[in-house]
């Protein structure tokens, strides 16, 4: 795969399970450029977290791993990376919903196709949706990634949590007729890449990796005669790849501008103004982070600089799209 970030569900509590995919991956590798971020948990057991592993040559991590809410906190885990190449930056939030296979009370089974424990998974997905600003404002960034097995599938009360919240399923938008996992014959996504709207403007693909739903269980890791050094049914869920152009903004129907003509942005919005320079701007817009445009300025005829006024706006991220031509570039600031 040789991925930059991995971010993998179910992997056992503490260091030592962990340590032994990145021994593997530099390994495999020849190379020591794989590490994980530490979580602090050194008790081992049974129970299993979410983890990162990422390649220290392309990406750094930014500021300290997250836990979101209360319920089992090592499964709703956050982390920020900094591409090397240009700075640019990320936050990935990584799940693990409640199961399907059990639950009482209001979280029986309802006969509703969703399964038992539907009302925890929909208080899982209100809760990370609450905590999505609390993550930009630490972090730093509107950018962010929500990953994991969400034990939901597409048209599910949890996913609709998250998309009624104007974030965008990525699946849905490159993959929408593929599946992730496989019960009883029956097919879909409970594995899921969902983005903010800002994130899902740098995304160019996301699709499922058909190395394991379709696969015998007894071809599993832990069948050791059946056991083979591949890829394959080395978990039951197909891994999902989500690929990223960091710092690139892309559709509505205009092309992200090139070199030619890119936007250099100046100043500090403390001084209740920023200053746009590059070719031919004939339009600015401010969105905010899940999208909505709160202001457009018109410039007629085209101009080489723009006095963008940020003495408007309230304390917090904002998104500057400037047109020039058929082109446009997306900037990001904050209003401190």
């Amino acid at each position: 795969m040789n991925a930059d970030i991995y971010a993998l569900c179910e992997v056992g509590e503490g260091r030592t399970a962990v340590q032994d995919i990145v021994n593997g991956l530099n390994e495999a590798d020849g190379t020591d450029k794989y590490a994980y971020i530490d979580s602090g948990d050194s008790h081992e057991s049974t129970y299993t977290k979410n983890v990162f592993v990422y390649n220290t040559t392309k990406v750094t991590p930014y500021k300290e791993f997250r836990t979101i809410g209360s319920y089992l906190k090592l499964r709703h885990v956050a982390q920020a990376f900094d591409l090397k190449e240009n700075q640019e930056r990320l936050i990935i939030s990584l799940n693990h919903f409640k199961s399907k296979s059990s639950g009482s009370g209001s979280n029986a089974d309802q006969y509703d196709g969703q399964g038992s424990s539907n009302i925890q998974r929909q208080s899982e997905a209100r809760t990370l949706v609450n905590e999505l600003n609390a993550l930009i404002s630490y972090y730093e960034d509107p950018d962010i990634l929500i990953l994991g097995d969400l034990n939901a599938y597409s048209k599910e009360d949890p996913i609709r949590i998250l998309t009624n919240a104007s974030l965008i399923n990525l699946l849905e938008q490159f993959s929408p007729r593929d599946y992730s996992y496989v019960y009883n014959g029956a097919t879909g996504y409970l594995d899921h890449s969902i983005a903010s709207i800002s994130m899902s403007k740098q995304v160019t693909d996301a699709f499922p990796w058909h190395i394991n739903a379709d696969e015998q269980s007894k071809f599993g890791y832990k069948y050791a005669a059946d056991y083979s050094p591949d890829p394959y049914r080395c978990s039951d869920h197909d891994p999902i790849i989500t690929t990223l152009m960091l710092g690139q903004t892309t559709g509505n129907g205009h092309q992200e501008a090139t070199a030619k003509n890119r936007i250099q942005i100046f100043g500090n919005p403390r001084d209740g103004y920023l200053t746009l320079k590059g070719e031919n701007i004939n339009k600015v817009e401010v969105l905010s982070v899940n999208g909505q445009i709160i202001v457009t300025n018109t410039v007629h005829p085209s101009e080489s600089y723009f006095i963008l006024p940020t003495d408007v706006l309230a304390e917090g991220f904002y998104l500057i799209r400037v047109y020039n031509g058929g082109s446009y570039t997306t900037l990001k600031i904050i209003i401190p």
